[in-house]
């Protein structure tokens, strides 16, 4: 089930990545073709994280969400439209392939990894499609019909059905605790989004450097889950977030910069993980949530607000900053989930 997931993930990625850049992107649908899509694919996704949780059909709400990204190549001709749309589909995707991951990771969190790590091959090999190829372009609203319609396959089908959410309750944010752990998390979220997006690396476009800089972000990923099942989920982010910002002053240089993203997004499954535990009646809210804080942390790049002078050593700082953030809200969510 977790490879099923994790390659619809790289598929829907990828969709719309190839949608975005061929029908939004330069056509006069920017920025607010691109705003819309991210609204919807993040923004939307704590609210729609709620009715998911209560649903509890996950299998049909991410169904629901490759269909929709398969309705968006309807209104490719509408750059407002197809943006929102697709960005409609990628959350109801996110949000059931996410909440049936969650579910049966437990305390696993190579899970996570495995499950959020394709995203980004699907969003880097999506532009170059978007930019080239008609004829693959034109195959991706049957690709995710199909998808749909093997999601949607009735339980009975299945040789082991998924587990079911948990009775939907925000019970476990009652204390001021639980609350300051979760902006804590919110916060490293938002930070991680804006530094990938902020950073700049002069090198990505020589040689190999681009493929580089993908891989880090899929291996990083990965790897955090792995790390955190064999050492811990603290020794495995809180360290390598602060190896990241003392590496971001350097990130003019491919391997330093590399590194700095390859150490930042372990974090990634990590934080997923902590949210989750902090609201276990409410698993889809926490992830939405999350999602929230990426598109926080999306907003100022989209909206060109650049860091003052030395932007390195700024983006150094706040990622300093957020992995003591992450500190207390990782110790919160352990100790929560050791009771």
């Amino acid at each position: 089930m977790i490879a099923a997931y994790s390659a619809v993930h790289m598929a829907v990625d990828l969709a719309c990545a190839s949608l975005m850049f061929r029908c939004v992107v330069g056509v006069g649908g920017m920025p607010y073709g691109a705003i819309a899509y991210n609204l919807m694919a993040f923004a939307m996704q704590m609210p729609l994280g709620l009715v998911a949780d209560r649903l509890g059909r996950n299998r049909q709400t991410a169904a629901a969400g490759c269909a929709a990204v398969a309705l968006a190549f309807a209104f490719s001709a509408v750059p407002v439209a197809a943006a929102s749309i697709a960005g409609l589909g990628n959350a109801l995707f996110h949000l059931g392939g996410g909440l049936d991951v969650l579910n049966v990771s437990e305390e696993r969190l190579w899970a996570l990894g495995v499950f959020v790590s394709p995203g980004a091959i699907g969003i880097y090999y999506g532009t170059m499609l978007g930019r080239g190829d008609v004829a693959a372009f034109a195959a991706f609203p049957a690709v995710m019909l199909a998808v749909a319609a093997f999601l949607a396959l009735p339980y009975r089908l299945m040789a082991n059905p998924f587990p079911r959410n948990a009775p939907v309750s925000l019970g476990g944010m009652g204390s001021r605790g639980a609350m300051a752990a979760a902006l804590c998390l919110f916060m490293v979220v938002a930070v991680r989004s804006y530094v990938g997006l902020a950073a700049e690396f002069p090198w990505k476009g020589l040689g190999l450097w681009g493929l580089a800089l993908l891989g880090a972000a899929v291996l990083g990923k990965a790897a955090g889950g792995l790390a955190a099942d064999r050492y811990g989920a603290f020794r495995s982010s809180v360290p390598f977030l602060i190896v990241a910002a003392a590496l971001l002053p350097l990130s003019g240089s491919a391997p330093a910069g590399v590194a700095s993203m390859l150490a930042l997004n372990m974090t990634m499954p990590i934080t997923l993980w902590a949210m989750a535990r902090l609201m276990p009646g409410a698993k889809g809210f926490a992830f939405g949530t999350l999602t929230f804080a990426i598109f926080l942390g999306y907003l100022p790049a989209q909206l060109r607000v650049t860091p003052p002078a030395n932007p390195e050593w700024t983006l150094a700082a706040i990622t300093l900053a957020s992995a003591a953030a992450l500190a207390y809200g990782l110790r919160h969510a352990m100790r929560k989930a050791a009771r």
